[in-house]
């Protein structure tokens, strides 16, 4: 079976430098069942508003509140006119039990989600997943003193993409789905939005090689 991730995070710091990462949306889609994983993830660090925890993990406060403002617009959960820097609307807003959970419960949920029920992990995909999605996974169940899920179950889309589609400039989620359907997908960055362009992408490409999905990490099997 396969997952396929998208968490919708900040992270900043210098090059280098020790990095905290901040969750605010987790999104998954499994093969071959369709089963959908999707939490709106409380960013705040225990004990902390979300100023305290903005200087605490050394975001760019400005930059970090600019975008989850328009991510929480364009889902309807915050008003159009809205001022980027809105950092008390902000915190209201993930106090909403109702919405939002805390990232212990996200990532704990998520976990038993990928298994189902089984002792073995499945392959869990995420675009860019070995720069981004997996290491914020690792360190945040790291922080959270969770159980580690299977780092050599970790796959990245983009190795595959790149041999079965050579020749791009781009091979940015959104390019990559241009390039092979003709067009781009509505809500792009957003968990559930980028996960369904995912899958479509990956499962595409499994057909072109004549393999399954989960094939298309196993080099030896493809055309190219």
């Amino acid at each position: 079976s396969y997952s396929g991730l998208r968490l919708d995070g900040m992270f900043n710091g210098k090059k280098g430098a020790s990095r905290l990462n901040l969750i605010v949306e987790i999104g998954a889609l499994s093969l071959p069942d369709r089963l959908v994983f999707h939490r709106l993830v409380v960013p705040r660090l225990k004990h902390m508003d979300l100023k305290t925890t903005l200087e605490a993990t050394g975001q760019d406060a400005r930059r970090t509140l600019k975008s989850w403002t328009r991510l929480f617009q364009e889902k309807g959960l915050l008003d159009k006119d809205l001022d980027g820097d809105n950092m008390q609307r902000l915190d209201e807003l993930f106090s909403d039990r109702d919405l939002f959970v805390s990232s212990k419960s996200a990532i704990a949920h998520f976990t038993r989600y990928v298994y189902n029920g089984s002792t073995h992990c499945p392959l869990i995909a995420a675009h860019s997943g070995c720069t981004f999605d997996h290491n914020v996974l690792r360190h945040t169940t790291m922080r959270l003193k969770l159980p580690q899920l299977d780092a050599k179950k970790m796959v990245d889309t983009i190795p595959v993409a790149r041999r079965c589609v050579p020749g791009l400039k781009s091979y940015a989620l959104g390019a990559l789905h241009r390039h092979l359907f003709g067009e781009g997908f509505e809500m792009a960055h957003h968990a559930m939005a980028d996960v369904h362009a995912m899958v479509r992408v990956m499962t595409h490409l499994s057909q072109q090689e004549k393999i399954p999905v989960h094939g298309l990490w196993k080099p030896s099997n493809s055309r190219n």
